[in-house]
């Protein structure tokens, strides 16, 4: 597959064009049906938003043998390296990512033979959700890993939650606060909670360690079950 150059990401505010100088994307089919696929993306450019060195996916489609059966259906691979964001916008940690790893499997039989919307609510009557198997954000100063799941609620709206360990997190917080973004009442508790389990993994570390769940719900950020950001 071949995409073209006039290709570009839409948001409800803007389009923003996408350079891909370098693109590898394939699909593999048997008897009609899709097995895998994979893209590979290098010298990636978002206008107006980042520079990405590399951009690897990769999914592994499976067909349950009894369409009741709650097994993976749908296994997928991102991995984006190297990612320049744009100095316009206004980041509290470094203008530079060095990886995004993010793993995960779809349980449950997927069926889109009747429509993308049908075959999602069959799903989820169907008690399917994303186990996501490994997630990683190398932003320095901040390192964070995580395992979860994703469901989705009767508006097809994520809850995302995670059980994390962070280096760093604690700086991406304060930073944040600074910026205002965040919530002021909900940071304060949410930094005391943390505070009480951060330690030094190491003694040379600058920053301290901590386990903690985040949670995406009912557009809301939160932290130890504490909401940090509303985003409406």
């Amino acid at each position: 597959i071949k995409f073209s150059d006039k290709t570009f990401l839409s948001t409800s505010q803007k389009a923003y064009n996408i350079s891909l100088p370098y693109q590898d994307v394939f699909l593999t089919l048997d008897e009609g049906k899709l097995q895998n696929c994979s893209a590979e993306f290098i010298n990636l450019a978002i206008q107006d938003f980042a520079d990405i060195e590399e951009w690897n996916f990769a999914a592994e489609i499976h067909y349950p043998t009894f369409s009741q059966q709650l097994a993976p259906s749908l296994k997928t691979v991102l991995e984006v390296k190297n990612i320049k964001l744009n100095g316009l916008l206004n980041y509290p940690l470094s203008q530079n990512i060095k990886k995004i790893y993010f793993s995960n499997r779809f349980i449950g039989h997927l069926n889109f033979e009747n429509g993308f919307l049908s075959g999602i609510r069959e799903w989820l009557a169907k008690d399917g959700y994303v186990e996501i198997d490994d997630f990683s954000l190398n932003w320095p100063p901040m390192l964070l890993v995580g395992k979860g799941k994703i469901l989705l609620n009767e508006n097809f709206e994520p809850i995302v939650s995670l059980n994390t360990t962070s280096l760093a997190l604690e700086r991406l917080i304060d930073d944040l606060e600074q910026k205002n973004w965040l919530d002021n009442k909900g940071v304060f508790v949410a930094k005391i909670l943390l505070a009480n389990k951060s330690y030094k993994s190491s003694e040379n570390d600058k920053y301290l360690t901590v386990t903690t769940p985040i949670t995406l719900q009912d557009d809301a950020l939160l932290i130890e079950k504490i909401v940090i950001k509303k985003f409406n």
